[in-house]
């Protein structure tokens, strides 16, 4: 059964660094080899004076190998969190993100490595789409999960995680919601065929320091990519100034055939009123999603107006939760009001 309606808009050129900003980017890239799973993430602060002179802020990576249950075997991090080998054996799923903060020192809390060590348990949870998805020998559009309604395996004898996981993942977002397409198509035993856009082959823009460095997205790998850009009147002096906010982040993955395409793909723009002021604007625009229920958590974006950065994180871990909200859309949420510390008067390193 062909689902229809999801969005399939992947952006086709990334925004350029604006005059006046600071810019946080970051990957994590996930590859199984065998029960194995392997997560790379780097991440980097980059401030952009008026004359867009570039300079970096910070930066961070982290390298974690987790077996088959998501047991973390082993981390290493740049710069080195002091008490991240208390993790080790630790489930990467629920609970992972409190144990993980509660090593941070209060000065790397809002740091880059500290976003990616945040983005460990969805990364390891989106990893499972690159083993349970092909792409199609013809032209590598469309992605299919079987269609064996009470089966361990869809077709091909491939498992058929849809199937397998509806209960465990019933009412947790908008495109998992009971009374929803997928779950229609599910009950019926029809199977699914999700259809899955290209990347964009020229993302742009032609800057070297747009992105912090990456390789290229290898055969077999998921990548979760991500943008936060805050731009001011003048970040010497942010009093007065309202400050522009766009997020963005892309899930892809590689097919063994060198075939690039997008599962998730989100953005959001707001306005932060002056003063560190609260939201007084934010708006969430799905461009890439799975299943035809998934845009309605669009709508969610709304409900932080009137927020400041600082409350953000901890509103949606407490708030957002059910079908009207997604847990993806949730994370670039929650990686907004992380930056909070990037409205600081630190545009002088750029002119050192």
């Amino acid at each position: 059964m062909a689902l229809p309606n999801q969005p399939r808009d992947p952006r086709p050129q990334l925004p350029p660094r604006s005059p006046n900003s600071v810019r946080r980017t970051s990957n994590i890239d996930m590859l199984h080899d065998g029960d194995m799973l392997s997560l790379h993430g780097v991440a980097r602060d980059l401030v952009t004076d008026a004359e867009g002179r570039g300079a970096v802020l910070a930066e961070g990576s982290i390298e974690v190998e987790l077996d088959g249950d998501r047991i973390l075997l082993s981390i290493r991090t740049t710069p080195e969190l002091p008490g991240s080998d208390s993790l080790v054996g630790l489930h990467v799923g629920r609970g992972f993100r409190a144990a993980s903060t509660a090593i941070l020192p209060d000065e790397m809390v809002a740091q880059p490595v500290a976003l990616l060590l945040d983005d460990l348990p969805v990364a390891a949870i989106v990893s499972a789409y690159s083993r349970t998805y092909e792409i199609s020998d013809d032209d590598g559009s469309e992605s299919k999960s079987g269609s064996d309604s009470g089966s361990a395996d869809g077709e091909g004898g491939r498992p058929n995680l849809l199937l397998n996981t509806s209960q465990v993942m019933l009412d947790i977002c908008s495109g998992w919601r009971s009374d929803g397409e997928l779950m229609a198509s599910i009950r019926d035993g029809d199977g699914m065929s999700l259809v899955a856009p290209s990347v964009p082959e020229d993302e742009g823009p032609d800057d070297p320091l747009a992105w912090h460095e990456m390789l290229p997205l290898g055969r077999g790998v998921m990548r979760r990519s991500r943008i936060i850009d805050l731009a001011v009147g003048d970040p010497t002096d942010i009093s007065g100034h309202d400050v522009a906010l766009w997020a963005w982040f892309r899930d892809s993955h590689c097919s063994v055939d060198d075939h690039k395409t997008v599962l998730h793909e989100y953005e959001v723009a707001g306005r932060i009123e002056p003063n560190r002021g609260p939201l007084s604007e934010c708006i969430a625009t799905p461009r890439v999603l799975p299943f035809p229920d998934c845009p309605t958590a669009a709508a969610s974006a709304g409900r932080l107006v009137g927020l400041s950065l600082s409350e953000i994180s901890h509103h949606v871990r407490k708030e957002f939760r059910g079908v009207s909200t997604c847990t993806h859309l949730n994370d670039l949420f929650r990686s907004v009001g992380d930056v909070e510390s990037l409205l600081a008067p630190r545009v002088d390193a750029a002119s050192s």
